[in-house]
């Protein structure tokens, strides 16, 4: 019998294996659309800190997961090979008026404090050439040295090519149809395993919906867009009310994204990327002119009240949930799959309010 069932072949999912893995479980990772097709494919990648107000646990912990991002990173590029496009790259946030820069002014101290001595200040606009518009930002730009991204469909292949190298079984194609303890469902027949985790996204809502203590949430459509070459080398990520441009390490610009709780077609591009684009050639001269680029849409799995869902499931022995990362999935990732992973070893432990499954 298998050890462990991994349902999903995202961040999430990739992640929770390969921490089961290096317990020395069997493992065996399955998804219906394959490696990094859902959320976890998209074009933007960015790994930005919450604000330091109003501190929380949840601020914590998910400064705690961008901290030790790049070491768990390079550890499965070690074993499986690739480059998932990780970089530190620091962050820019135009100040459109004075308002804005005092509340930067105001927050700074407490941004030093928190952010583990990351750096943090007010630059001039000019100095980033073919990025940011200075006119965009008349009064400066807020900036700081934590923020880093990374390529996620390349961090998926990483991932998935770490967990063959250790042994791990990798099937795509395979589509979870239902969950009971030490069970589950698949068009193929069923499978069956001593625990179970749930880490296929938004996806994962369907699957535990049925259950005696059901998840809570949905998915949330977002679209972005990918544009090779029209990046600009070194850039730090731009970002500015609700949009984000990131220049990856192999040039390509990736523009996003946009945010829709209610959506008629989970995989098709509309106006609201148009406007996307607009809003970003307002930013960054780098933008303007460049090609159409290649379009993305995917789902976000956004639990209730937006906090992650991880931990065993309520009158499921056995089966354990991995999901609702929604914006801060591939910084959270790792961090949920090492707790889960230590769950399934019988160790206690303890998550931040809201995080777990009561």
């Amino acid at each position: 019998m298998i050890d462990v069932i991994v349902i999903g072949a995202g961040a999430w999912g990739l992640w929770a294996a390969w921490f089961v893995r290096a317990r020395g479980f069997s493992v065996t990772v399955i998804d219906r659309a394959g490696v990094g097709a859902g959320a976890s494919g998209g074009p933007v990648g960015v790994l930005a800190p919450h604000g330091p107000d109003r501190w929380s646990a949840k601020k914590a912990v998910q400064l705690d997961a961008l901290m030790t991002l790049g070491p768990a990173l390079a550890t499965a590029a070690a074993a499986g090979g690739g480059d998932p496009g990780y970089a530190r790259v620091g962050r820019i946030q135009p100040l459109a008026s004075e308002g804005a820069r005092a509340t930067a002014v105001a927050r700074l101290p407490e941004a030093r404090a928190r952010w583990s001595g990351f750096p943090a200040g007010l630059r001039n606009a000019g100095g980033w050439p073919g990025w940011l518009d200075p006119a965009a930002a008349p009064h400066g730009v807020l900036w700081d040295g934590l923020t880093a991204r990374l390529d996620p469909a390349a961090t998926c292949g990483v991932l998935a090519r770490a967990l063959v190298a250790v042994g791990a079984d990798l099937r795509q194609g395979l589509a979870a149809t239902g969950i009971a303890p030490g069970v589950v469902a698949t068009p193929q027949g069923a499978l069956r395993a001593r625990a179970i985790v749930v880490a296929a996204g938004a996806e994962s809502f369907p699957l535990l919906a049925a259950t005696p203590a059901p998840v809570a949430g949905g998915p949330v459509k977002g679209q972005a867009l990918r544009i090779p070459g029209a990046g600009v080398p070194g850039a730090p990520v731009l970002y500015d009310d609700g949009v984000y441009l990131v220049t990856h390490g192999d040039g390509a610009l990736g523009l996003g994204s946009t945010s829709e709780p209610v959506f008629d077609d989970p995989a098709t591009t509309d106006h609201r990327l148009a406007d996307l684009r607009v809003a970003g050639e307002r930013l960054c001269p780098a933008l303007r002119g460049a090609p159409a680029g290649i379009p993305w849409a995917g789902l976000r799995p956004r639990a209730h009240r937006a906090d992650a869902r991880i931990g065993p499931v309520p009158g499921l022995g056995g089966v354990y949930a991995c999901t609702g990362g929604y914006k801060i999935g591939l910084a959270l990732g790792h961090w949920a799959g090492a707790r889960i992973a230590a769950m399934i070893s019988g160790e206690t432990v303890e998550l931040p309010p809201g995080f777990g499954m009561s």
